[in-house]
């Protein structure tokens, strides 16, 4: 007696796959940039600053230096 077994296919391959993909895409976006912040504020402004690592090209010395 021959028995023919049928292999189902995966379910939800498709969006797993693009959930997995958006993960990916969206980590490394994350980690990209300086962070800002209000350093100032009054009732009609705001100052955003932050504070960005600076490498000195002789002395390889690192410091931080606040853009905004």
């Amino acid at each position: 007696m021959n028995r023919i077994t049928h292999l189902k296919e995966p379910r939800c391959t498709m969006p797993l796959m693009l959930a997995a993909c958006l993960v990916l895409t969206l980590l490394p976006a994350a980690a990209q940039g300086p962070v800002y912040s209000v350093a100032d504020s009054g009732a009609n402004y705001r100052v955003w600053q932050a504070a960005v690592p600076v490498t000195d090209g002789l002395t390889g010395q690192v410091s931080e230096r606040v853009i905004g």
